[in-house]
């Protein structure tokens, strides 16, 4: 089962009912209300009749009370549009025996808000080059053709898209703030291996860097020394990403491997409703 496979499983264990009720307020139709008048279902104002007017969009209620003609003007309506990036590079490979690979995890998520966009009637893109919003039923398994065009580093924010963002963001958080500084709010979501936060090893263990390869790795002679201080570091990383998105504007998930992906989505799909 490939993992666009594995995101409909996720998606089909939701239920019709839970996911509804948690997005209603937020994804109607792909439509989402702006503070002007234009075709939608929302009442926005009453204004007197002018010349052109319909006289479908006359509001005989009003008009009655007022001696006037009066038109009930609806709220203006819009599809969203969001860029969708999961990081590809090689410290995503990693997991402990019995999780998913972060890159795997990651591009499940991906797959599971990009067909829950698509299905909402919003517009979608991936960072790959030429790549533009696209919608409708096809869209998904054009974009996984190309999957493996997703570039490695955070890509460059695009205006007024909002962006999903899924790494483990086990780089300098200076980039991330270079990156969503000025832009509009989107989300990021740091996804982790349990074992990269527990660090629960011990014994002797070569400790590499997965992205430097050539280098050579750090021989720990009893790991279980290191616990403190790992566990630490990861804290204060993971901090690091939350109080630069919140200095942003940018709400922030950390998510394990270890928990269940229906969860996350509905998750997400909460946090990204409020924007």
């Amino acid at each position: 089962m490939d993992n666009l496979a594995k995101a409909l499983d996720v998606l089909s264990r939701l239920g019709e009912v839970t996911w509804r009720g948690r997005t209603q307020r937020a994804f109607t139709r792909g439509l989402h209300p702006q503070r002007k008048a234009g075709s939608g279902d929302s009442f926005w104002q009453f204004r007197a009749y002018a010349v052109g007017d319909s006289s479908r969009d006359v509001d005989w209620k009003q008009t009655g009370r007022r001696d006037a003609l009066f038109v009930r003007e609806k709220q203006h309506q819009a599809q969203e549009s969001f860029m969708l990036w999961c990081d590809t590079s090689t410290s995503m490979e990693f997991s402990t025996q019995k999780f998913l690979r972060k890159k795997d995890y990651a591009e499940i998520l991906l797959y599971c808000l990009s067909v829950f966009l698509l299905d909402q009637g919003e517009k979608i893109s991936w960072p790959f080059p030429g790549s533009v919003p696209v919608s409708g039923d096809g869209a998904i398994y054009r974009l996984r053709a190309q999957i493996n065009k997703m570039p490695r580093d955070v890509p460059d924010l695009m205006g007024r898209v909002r962006s999903l963002l899924i790494s483990d963001f086990y780089f300098s958080s200076d980039i991330l703030q270079q990156k969503i500084e000025g832009q509009r709010p989107g989300l990021v979501v740091q996804i982790f291996d349990p074992a990269e936060k527990d660090f629960p090893f011990a014994g002797r263990m070569l400790m590499d860097d997965p992205e430097t390869q050539g280098r050579e790795g750090i021989l720990l002679e009893n790991a279980a020394d290191f616990r403190t201080e790992m566990q630490a570091r990861f804290i204060q990383h993971q901090q690091a990403l939350a109080n630069i998105c919140a200095h942003n504007g940018w709400p922030f998930l950390s998510v394990s491997t270890q928990t269940d992906l229906a969860d996350v989505v509905l998750r997400v799909i909460e946090r990204m409703s409020d924007g």
